[in-house]
């Protein structure tokens, strides 16, 4: 880009129109392009050379700190994570660069390796107020939002040049403590503020979505994606609701777009959902035995990076089911067995493993996986007959929406299971077995994502805080649920 835009004008215009034209140039053409190349070349050096006779007193890594905080602030991660590297490797030791890699790994949710940049920063003489802001920002947004209360309201009187990073912060925080009507008093005047912010509108599609408005989360994904076309979380999303609606063609040009980010795991696997339901399945089978080589260090990253949940075997996940629609049983049968093991409660998974077993004749297995399901199936008609009657019983019913989270999470889906246990919670802040289902959900979470281990540490606390609640519910069984 430095170099192009060297060029003037005229110069591009003679080499668009040579590129025009058929493979025979004239002599004076040539020797006109090689004479401007090899100016090029020569004002590249000695840019290069001028600049690197700068670095004594520290104005080249002046300009490059400068360039990580732009890229940080536009959340291009990817982009800032090299010229951070590339400092280190020089041996620049400017605290602000300490600080600029701790904000970009608290963005990251590397919380450890935050704290440890923050502290370098403000031991090196870095402007220590920042320094203490920043490490509020690191304990609001892993969902301990009491105890910095009434710091996040002085923040946002004097946000300084902050304001977006002191309203995603807290506003993560209110999502992963299930205070939504938190997230969705502070985005509002966090939208007023930065117009032309995407993260706002980002965030108010996760908390539609969660609440299973799929219409507004669209909406909302989309305003994102208006404001920067490189938003990968919102276009993550936006291609996952639309493939959920089936409209495959429309998710798979996100998808495609945000395989351009570097850890792009996640993206590609997306794209071979796609092309499966497209009915392109040898293309798919490329991609997915391609991402089966990727590093499980890399894959996270990229789970990561458009902030999505990975857990289980999601690539074997795939493969099992597309071989398993395919017919292909002996081929689907290792994959599927897999993913069990790592995760049990796939109901899908277990209903493609039954109909494999079947068909390769091993029939006393089929059946047991069969009646598995069938135990699954009917836990969810209970937990959709619990919300039916919800409407029709007065009062809270707060056991009634914990027995209805249970029954979700442990047989057919983690979202909507949390969802209703955070509802119970809602109508009950001190209810145990909500808390205990919960501390048992985000430990498990916290195995991909370590920022949830703290939030399954309040859950427990409370849990055992907490007075024991009568149940008008039918009690938990979890003998009833899969295996």
């Amino acid at each position: 880009m430095f170099a192009a835009n060297l060029v003037s004008p005229r110069v591009r215009c003679r080499g668009c129109a040579m590129s025009s034209r058929s493979s025979s140039f004239a002599p004076e053409q040539v020797r006109s392009f090689r004479r401007w190349a090899f100016r090029l070349r020569l004002v590249v050096v000695v840019c290069f050379f001028g600049l690197a006779s700068l670095w004594p007193l520290g104005t080249l890594d002046w300009v490059l700190c400068r360039r990580i905080e732009s890229l940080v602030a536009a959340r291009h991660y990817e982009e800032a994570e090299p010229l951070i590297t590339w400092l280190r490797w020089s041996g620049s030791t400017r605290a602000e660069l300490s600080f600029w890699e701790g904000r970009l790994l608290r963005k990251q949710s590397r919380s450890e390796e935050a704290l440890k940049c923050l502290e370098t920063a403000r031991t090196a003489g870095y402007d220590k107020e920042r320094v203490r802001r920043e490490l509020i920002l690191l304990h609001a947004q892993s969902g301990n939002l009491s105890p910095v209360r009434r710091e996040f309201e002085a923040m946002l009187a004097s946000p300084g040049p902050d304001a977006s990073e002191i309203c995603e912060a807290f506003v993560n925080g209110a999502l992963i403590d299930g205070q939504t009507e938190l997230a969705l008093a502070i985005i509002p005047p966090w939208q007023l503020e930065l117009p032309a912010d995407p993260q706002p509108y980002y965030a108010r599609g996760r908390v539609f979505e969660h609440r299973f408005d799929t219409a507004s989360a669209e909406r909302e994904y989309r305003s994102a994606i208006e404001r920067d076309r490189s938003h990968w979380p919102a276009r993550f999303a936006l291609g996952r609701l639309l493939l959920s609606q089936k409209k495959a063609t429309d998710a798979l040009v996100q998808f495609q777009a945000v395989s351009r980010m570097r850890d792009n795991a996640a993206p590609r696997l997306q794209v071979a959902k796609c092309l499966r339901a497209l009915g392109k399945a040898d293309e798919a089978r490329t991609i997915l035995h391609g991402l089966l080589k990727y590093p499980a260090e890399a894959t996270a990253k990229s789970f990561k990076r458009v902030n999505e949940p990975y857990w289980g075997l999601p690539v074997e996940l795939e493969l099992g089911l597309m071989e398993s629609s395919l017919q292909n049983w002996t081929e689907a049968l290792p994959w599927l067995e897999r993913v069990l093991e790592e995760d049990p409660n796939q109901l899908e998974v277990r209903y493609a493993l039954a109909g494999t077993l079947r068909s390769l004749g091993r029939l006393d297995e089929a059946q047991r996986e069969f009646a598995a399901v069938q135990r699954a199936r009917t836990a969810i008609a209970e937990a959709d007959r619990l919300v039916d009657e919800l409407d029709r019983k007065p009062g809270p019913c707060v056991a009634e929406r914990c027995r209805i989270g249970e029954l979700f999470l442990k047989n057919e889906s983690r979202l909507r299971g949390e969802f209703w246990l955070r509802d119970a919670l809602n109508h009950d802040p001190n209810y145990a077995p909500a808390h205990r289902l919960l501390a048992e959900h985000y430990q498990q979470l916290a195995k991909r994502n370590p920022a949830y281990a703290d939030v399954a540490e309040r859950h427990r606390r409370a849990a055992a805080d907490s007075v024991p609640q009568p149940s008008t519910a039918p009690p938990s069984d979890t003998e009833r649920v899969l295996p």
